[in-house]
């Protein structure tokens, strides 16, 4: 018979818990493909992704979004630097070199927040909305997916523009 005994000291050691900075997943060159039932919510390509499951919560560099419209059938593209895609409050924040684009038009900003769940994007600073071949700029945007609509503080603009397609 053989026995062994340790010191209560030895099983008692402590370790540093792991940094919740940390993602659970990184991939390089990656396509992701989030579906809505059988349908196709929005496919995201980026350079690098970082999945953190807990939170719910996957960070891309260098990202292209195709988000699908079930409801319109409208098709809308957002590229930027990086995107933060927060699946548990269906919001997207995108930062640097930010451009949102649809049929209707294009948006460029330095940062953008889509909250997917009322379908609306709130660039915060200097934005460059180019609609039907006119160009506006002005400060905190708020628009939608498909840039059916805008609202802009300080504007000035580029084009033949109707009264008619101002709400004074």
């Amino acid at each position: 018979m053989l026995a062994f005994a340790c010191k209560s000291q030895d099983l008692n050691q402590k370790f540093d818990t792991l940094d919740r900075n940390l993602p659970d997943e990184s991939s390089l060159d990656v396509k992701i493909v989030e579906f809505d039932g059988d349908k196709v919510d929005y496919e995201l390509s980026a350079k690098r992704i970082d999945r953190f499951y807990d939170r719910r919560i996957l960070n891309a560099i260098s990202a292209s979004l195709t988000s699908y419209n079930h409801d319109t059938g409208g098709v809308s593209y957002l590229q930027a630097d990086s995107t933060i895609v927060d699946d548990a409050r269906n919001m997207v924040f995108a930062y640097g070199n930010v451009r949102l684009s649809s049929p209707s038009g294009t948006v460029q900003s330095a940062s953008m927040t889509w909250d997917r769940n009322m379908d609306q994007i709130i660039a915060p600073g200097q934005v460059v909305l180019t609609k039907n071949g006119n160009t506006l700029r002005g400060n905190h945007l708020r628009t939608n997916s498909n840039i059916d609509y805008a609202q802009m503080e300080t504007v000035s603009a580029d084009g033949i523009f109707d009264a008619s397609d101002f709400d004074w």
